[in-house]
């Protein structure tokens, strides 16, 4: 099609989904067309779509989550449907307190009601602004960032045997078991296996905190009911105590105790929404990053949502 020709719906549609997977400038050179002429088809039929998303309703269950946005300064946040038919829900400018309440203010409290679970990380801000606009929906500890921080602080448990070691063969043989202490068992092989008894003989303290962080693990990953789950959370605890190197991670499973217990009722992870803060990323980085924050969120909403 000559350049000075108008573009026909079909054509649109190409450049459209062309967009999609590439930079605007990229297609630019490859389809031998305007930039500007590109960039206008894009946006207008992109924020057309967008449109159409100001009017759905709320999430029965949401994921929440943040996004770093230029070079880490700024952060964004992503609100997903989890559940069935899990998607893109909408994303926020900012990770501010008055921008989180001001946008779901818009919606009537009945509506807000209706929410039934969030599921998020273990945030404060987050964790107090979805208890002012969503009173009534069940708050839900993202499985992930839980065993990340246990697996944390059992690493702090892995370094400490390693500096009160003074022989440097065990030292070595402490050193080289990273993996094999944050693995599960039954991901070992079987040289593996013999080599982590060897390690854990080395240590008492560092046995005891990896016999714990089995013994929490299959306690998280087992089906059982809420009550079942935490009648057998308090003589964890009571061990826990008796760790050094693990007391900070049971400050932690106190004070978001109601939250995690509520896995078991409602066994639900954030991973789509880490997923679309993944692909949220890869958009920004096809656009070579973003200036304008509405013209961000159109293609995130075009790329992700739609």
């Amino acid at each position: 099609m000559a350049t000075y020709q108008r573009q026909t719906l079909r054509s649109q549609e190409h450049l459209d989904a062309a967009c999609r997977s590439s930079a605007v400038s990229v297609v630019q050179r490859k389809e031998a067309i305007g930039y500007k002429t590109l960039d206008r088809i894009y946006y207008h039929r992109a924020g057309l779509k967008a449109a159409d998303l100001k009017h759905q309703q709320l999430p029965r269950i949401m994921g929440v989550d943040e996004f770093s946005g230029k070079r880490r300064v700024r952060m964004h946040m992503a609100i997903t449907t989890l559940g069935e038919k899990p998607k893109l829900w909408d994303v926020l400018p900012t990770k501010e307190c008055n921008a989180f309440l001001d946008f779901f203010a818009q919606y009537p409290k009945e509506e807000r009601s209706q929410v039934h679970a969030i599921i998020h990380d273990m945030d404060m801000g987050i964790n107090s602004w979805t208890k002012t606009m969503f009173p009534k929906a069940m708050h839900v500890i993202d499985p992930f960032h839980l065993v990340r921080c246990l697996l944390k602080h059992l690493e702090r448990s892995r370094k400490a045997a390693y500096q009160k070691s003074t022989n440097h063969r065990v030292k070595e043989q402490i050193r080289r078991a990273y993996w094999l202490i944050l693995k599960r068992p039954q991901h070992l092989m079987p040289m593996q296996k013999i080599q982590l008894d060897e390690v854990l003989t080395l240590s008492a303290r560092l046995r005891e905190a990896y016999e714990w962080k089995e013994a929490f693990m299959t306690w998280y990953q087992t089906k059982q009911r809420r009550s079942e789950a935490e009648s057998c959370l308090y003589p964890l605890l009571d061990w826990l105590r008796r760790i050094p190197h693990l007391k900070r991670f049971g400050y932690t499973l106190q004070k978001w105790q109601e939250p995690i217990l509520n896995h078991f009722t409602l066994p639900v992870s954030n991973g789509f929404t880490e997923g679309m803060n993944n692909k949220i990323k890869v958009t920004k980085r096809l656009g070579y990053g973003q200036r304008n924050w509405d013209r961000f969120r159109t293609r995130i909403l075009n790329e992700c949502a739609l």
